[in-house]
C-alpha cells in the first residue's frame, strides 16, 4: 500500500511538472507569435501610410496640371516647362506626360518621350474606356525601358462636350518602391512587397524567386487572394505555403489614396518565416523535454 501511494505521488508530481513546463512553453509560443504579428502589422502600416500619401499627392499634382493645361497649350514650350517643374517638386516621380485622345504624348518633362504613342497599351485604353476625370487610375505593373517594374498613375481629360480628350500620366520611380520596402526589413527572413489590385506583383524586397510581375490572382489560396476575400483593410494570418516559401506569418494591407477615388488599390504585404522566428522556442522546448525526461528517469530509479 505504501509503495502504491509513493508511485501515485510521483505520478502526480511528474504530471504537475509536465503541466507547468507545457504551460510555460505554450504561453511563450503565443507571446512570440503575437509580438511578431504586431510587429508585421506595424511595418505594413508604415508602407500603407507612406504609399497612400504618395498616391494622393501625385493625384493632386496631376489634377493641378490638368487645370493649367488649357492655358499652357496656347504657348507650345510652356507645357514641357510646367511638367519639369512638377517633377522637381514631386517625390518618387520621374516623368509627367500629357497624352492626347489618340494616345500620343504631346508634352512631357522628358522631351525624348514626346511623340511616343500609348494607344495600344492597356494603361491608356483603360483610362479612355472609363472617361472619368474624378478617378485616379492605377495601372497594372509594366516593365520600364531599363527593365524595372513600375506602375503609372493617371487622371483623364474631357473636352467641353464631355468626350475623352486624353490624360496626364506619371510613372512611379522604381527606386521609390525599393527604398520604401527596404526600410521596413528588420530581420534577414522578412520580406515585403506590393501587388496591384488585379493581382500582378509590382515590387518585392527581396525577390530571390523572381515573382515580381507574376499574377497572384490565379490561385485562391495565396495571401493576396485570401486578403481580398476577407473584405478587410488589414489581415494577418499564418500560411503553410506562400510565394516567398514555407510557412510564414503574413500581414496584408489594402492601400488607397487618402481622398480621391482610385480604380484599383495596391496591396502591401510584410511577412516572416516561422522557422527562424520559433528557433529559440524550439530549443527551449527540447531543453525542457530533456529536463523532464531526466527528472522522470531519476525519480523512477
Amino acid at each position: 500500500m505504501k509503495r502504491t501511494t509513493s508511485w501515485l505521488l510521483l505520478a502526480i508530481a511528474l504530471l504537475a511538472l509536465g503541466t507547468l513546463l507545457g504551460g510555460r512553453l505554450y504561453v511563450s509560443f503565443q507571446e512570440t507569435e503575437k509580438l511578431e504579428r504586431d510587429r508585421l502589422v506595424h511595418q505594413v502600416n508604415i508602407v500603407e501610410r507612406n504609399l497612400a500619401l504618395q498616391l494622393q499627392t501625385t493625384s493632386n499634382a496631376l489634377e493641378a496640371i490638368r487645370d493649367d493645361l488649357p492655358e499652357l497649350l496656347k504657348q507650345p514650350p510652356a507645357p514641357n516647362r510646367r511638367l519639369v517643374a512638377a517633377v522637381n517638386t514631386s517625390f518618387g516621380i520621374r516623368t509627367f506626360s500629357v497624352v492626347n485622345r489618340e494616345g500620343e504624348v504631346i508634352a512631357s518633362s522628358r522631351l525624348e518621350v514626346v511623340g511616343q504613342n500609348f494607344r495600344d497599351e492597356s494603361r491608356f485604353s483603360t483610362i479612355r474606356a472609363a472617361n472619368d476625370p474624378a478617378l485616379l487610375h492605377v495601372s497594372a505593373p509594366f516593365r520600364t525601358p531599363l527593365g524595372y517594374w513600375s506602375i503609372t498613375l493617371a487622371r483623364s481629360i474631357r473636352d467641353e462636350q464631355g468626350d475623352f480628350a486624353g490624360c496626364i500620366m506619371a510613372p512611379i520611380d522604381p527606386d521609390y518602391f525599393a527604398d520604401l520596402l527596404a526600410s521596413i526589413l528588420y530581420a534577414p527572413d522578412v520580406s515585403t512587397g506590393l501587388t496591384h489590385g488585379q493581382g500582378q506583383v509590382i515590387f518585392r524586397v527581396p525577390d530571390e524567386k523572381g515573382i515580381t510581375g507574376r499574377d497572384l490572382s490565379q490561385s485562391k489560396e495565396t495571401p493576396f487572394s485570401r486578403h481580398l476575400q476577407s473584405g478587410e483593410a488589414l489581415s494577418v494570418a499564418t500560411y503553410g505555403t506562400t510565394p516567398s516559401g514555407p510557412e510564414r506569418i503574413v500581414a496584408t494591407r489594402t492601400v488607397r489614396p487618402r481622398s480621391v477615388p482610385a480604380d484599383q488599390p495596391i496591396i502591401a504585404v510584410a511577412s516572416r518565416g516561422t522557422a527562424s522566428l520559433f528557433a529559440a522556442w524550439r530549443e527551449d522546448s527540447i531543453r525542457s523535454a530533456g529536463l523532464f525526461s531526466l527528472l522522470a528517469g531519476i525519480s523512477v530509479i
